[in-house]
This record gives structure tokens, C-alpha cells and sequence, in this order.
């Protein structure tokens, strides 16, 4: 046995001793994945030990407990397809994939984001989705949509590669077209020439009809159409987006209070 390997099992007994761990699925699981591989290189020696460890942003890592609870209680199936709000640094959903048919996860920092795509590129049955985090800053989010896009071949292998940014994008309708612009998606990194222009505006794939009563709302409310999140179904790309209207100043400051005060509390549930 290996000693990275026995103190996965060290750690196992403890929890299972303490009665956190209570299933050999959720023991698998967890034997399974090597927490080193999603803690930075100066708490590699810490990865075993019972304790959340910060990874940035003011963002942590769960306690080890915190990770067999939360599997615990969700008493996953491998036919089960998961949705984890909150990617991390995606140590949670690399240990719940080995229970499941599939997770999909998402992360609204964008640091955060990168990262959780950087530990996760190895698991095939995760879906990190990419979000707008500005969108909900900016903007009161009325009625959602989704949309197919139209991609290049290179444009596909970069989004499979996570390789998407939505700040600072918009949709408009020109030419009863409507078209996702500014969007950045970065060339893909294994061709050989030099590929798709990285924000270029590209086609969104709406019925007709749809097409025009969105164009009629747009122009009757003076709103605003924002994209949230880009994913996959299946081997489409989607893009969801809204119909939003713009925030006013104090109502953006008492979104930022709000955020604050949520941090707080699960800064205090992690003490607990």
C-alpha cells in the first residue's frame, strides 16, 4: 500500500469512527480521488488532515467530513445525474462523479471557475458550466430562454475545452438575427493553423416566432437581453440567456450587501 494511499485509509477509519462515514459507496468514492491533486502545492502535506484549506478568493476546500456528510445524505445512485452549485476547486464533484452517472457543476467566480477546469479535466462524466456572475450584478433577470448556437468545429473543441468567457458579452437582434456578441472563446489549442477569431459574433437558433415576440418584448420594455450560461446538452452547445432590465446603484449595493452577509454565514458554518 502506498503512503498516500494509507493515509486516505487513516483518514477513512477517523471518519468513520466519528460516524460521518457510514457507506462503502461514499468510502469508494473517496478512496478513489487523491485530495492533493485540489489543494495548492504549500498544503499538499496537509491535503489528509480533517480541515478546509484555502484555495483563493477567499474560497476554501471542504473538510474531508464535510465531503462524506454531504454523499452521505444525498445517497447517490450511478444512474443519478448531479447539478453542484458552487464548483470550487472541484474536489467534491471528482469524488461524487464516482458515484454517479454524470455531475454538472458551476462556478460564477471566474478564478475559481479556471480552476475547478484545470483539476477536472481528467473526469469525462463532469460538465463545468460557465456563467455570467456580472449579469446578476447589473441586471433584474425577468424571462429565460435557451438557444442552439452556430459553431465552428474549432469553436466546439474549445468550449469542451472550457475555454469560455462571457464578461462584458451581450445579445442583440440585428436583422431579425440574434446574435451572441463579445463572447470570448479561446482558439483552440491543438489545431494547427490559426483558427476562429476568438469573439467574433456568432448566430444564435431560435423559431421564428420566438425570434419576433422576444424582438417585440425587447422593444415595448426597453430591456435588455444578457446571456448567463453556456453548456451542453447532450452534444449541442446551449447558450441561456434573459430578458433583464438594468439596476439601479442602490439596488446593485444591496445585492453586494446581500453577498456579503451569505459569505459571512458560510464562513461561520465552515467554523462550526
Amino acid at each position: 500500500m502506498s503512503e498516500i494511499i494509507k493515509k486516505r485509509e487513516i483518514l477513512l477509519d477517523y471518519l468513520e469512527r466519528k460516524n460521518y462515514l457510514k457507506t462503502s459507496k461514499v468510502r469508494d468514492a473517496m478512496l478513489a480521488v487523491d485530495r492533493r491533486n485540489f489543494v495548492r502545492s504549500s498544503d499538499k502535506l496537509l491535503a489528509y488532515d480533517d480541515t478546509p484549506l484555502r484555495i483563493g478568493q477567499g474560497q476554501t476546500i471542504s473538510a474531508p467530513h464535510m465531503v462524506v456528510m454531504m454523499l452521505e445524505e444525498l445517497n447517490l445512485d450511478k444512474a443519478d445525474n448531479l447539478l453542484e452549485i458552487g464548483s470550487g476547486c472541484g474536489y467534491h464533484a471528482a469524488v461524487a462523479s464516482k458515484m454517479v452517472s454524470k455531475v454538472t457543476t458551476i462556478e460564477r467566480i471566474p478564478y475559481i471557475h479556471e480552476l475547478a477546469c484545470k483539476n477536472l479535466e481528467d473526469y469525462e462524466n463532469i460538465e463545468i458550466i460557465s456563467n455570467n456572475k456580472k449579469a446578476f450584478y447589473r441586471y433584474t433577470i425577468l424571462d429565460r430562454y435557451e438557444a442552439g448556437m452556430v459553431l465552428l468545429g474549432s469553436e466546439v473543441k474549445s468550449l469542451r475545452e472550457k475555454k469560455l468567457n462571457l464578461k462584458d458579452s451581450f445579445i442583440a437582434i440585428k436583422d431579425n438575427k440574434i446574435l451572441l456578441i463579445g463572447a470570448h472563446i479561446s482558439r483552440y489549442s491543438h489545431t494547427g493553423f490559426e483558427g476562429h477569431h476568438p469573439t467574433r459574433n456568432r448566430e444564435l437558433l431560435l423559431h421564428k416566432k420566438e425570434l419576433l415576440r422576444l424582438k417585440d418584448i425587447v422593444a415595448q420594455k426597453g430591456l435588455t437581453i444578457v446571456p448567463l450560461k453556456v453548456y451542453f446538452k447532450g452534444s449541442v452547445a446551449k447558450v441561456e440567456f434573459a430578458t433583464a432590465k438594468g439596476k439601479k446603484t442602490y439596488q446593485k449595493k444591496e445585492a453586494l450587501k446581500i453577498k456579503d452577509l451569505e459569505r459571512e454565514a458560510r464562513r461561520e458554518m465552515r467554523k462550526r
